[in-house]
């Protein structure tokens, strides 16, 4: 797979994983079934599962494509800005709930969502280098 590819490919997964979010974020509780209903269950119960996992999926996209746009961008001035604009959208969708029926915000969900958010920074800056040249068949930088 070419660098072009892997850009394109990676525009694609944050595309869809800011979609995931706002969809699972913001669906009303009815939506997801009767108050037994196993995926209402797991969301009411473990959101703060949900929330982690989300926000680190979102994060190591972002890692990555900083990273395969050129390791040159994965600095602190990049870094700080992507922790930032994720930050603001966990805050917003967070406050969002409020306004959706069955849903709340609770500062748990909100912490999980930073945690999700620091693990996928963190991860692909461990193992992205060697991700992208292995996927794009270059030497890793």
């Amino acid at each position: 797979m070419s660098r072009h590819q892997l850009l394109s490919l990676l525009n694609v997964a944050l595309s869809l994983a800011i979609l995931g979010i706002l969809i699972a974020v913001l669906v009303p509780a009815e939506w997801l079934g009767s108050a037994n209903a196993p995926l209402r269950r797991v969301s009411e119960r473990e959101s703060w599962l949900i929330h982690g996992t989300l926000f680190a999926s979102l994060s190591g996209v972002v890692g990555l494509r900083l990273l395969a746009a050129a390791p040159s961008q994965f600095t602190r001035g990049w870094i700080l800005l992507a922790v930032v604009l994720i930050a603001a959208l966990a805050t917003g969708t967070e406050l969002a709930q409020l306004r959706v029926h069955g849903r709340d915000a609770t500062p748990g969900d909100w912490l999980a969502d930073l945690t999700g958010m620091w693990l996928g920074l963190g991860t692909a800056a461990l193992i992205g280098p060697t991700l992208i040249a292995w996927l794009t068949s270059e030497p890793a930088r």
